[in-house]
């Protein structure tokens, strides 16, 4: 059985059903999956069309809708929420948080640029036994 392999993870995101947008590649899938939330998080009507583009290895494409209520969903367990990352692009001043079980890095949701958080505060949850 051949194995599929992503090369480069992308967000298409079609605003009001007229205009494309390709938002990265992003350094792997639940980088990108965590920057599709956070873009309907910001897309309260749900106007937006919100889908997943990877690049495979052999080059094909593969566009794909994201299940019912995955983009809808916490970004992330209780159990699994460690920090809370503070961001800003020093390109175009974007600003940003993202919950995750690290202070680890993130594309900026505007230019792509990859970005190291200014402030890492642990939350106050319990760790995952």
């Amino acid at each position: 059985m051949k194995r599929k392999v992503v090369v480069a993870a992308y967000v298409l995101e079609i605003v009001g059903d007229i205009e494309a947008t390709l938002r990265g590649p992003y350094k792997n899938t639940d980088t990108r999956d965590r920057a599709a939330k956070r873009l309907r998080e910001k897309d309260a009507e749900k106007e937006n069309g919100i889908f997943a583009l990877d690049l495979m290895k052999n080059g094909k494409l593969h566009i794909w809708a994201y299940s019912a209520g995955f983009l809808d969903e916490a970004v992330a367990t209780a159990e699994e929420i460690r920090f809370i990352n503070h961001y800003q692009c020093p390109d175009d001043r974007t600003e940003w948080t993202d919950r995750w079980n690290c202070a680890c890095n993130d594309k900026c949701p505007t230019c792509n640029k990859e970005i190291e958080p200014y402030e890492a505060k642990r939350s106050m949850l319990p760790a995952s036994p």
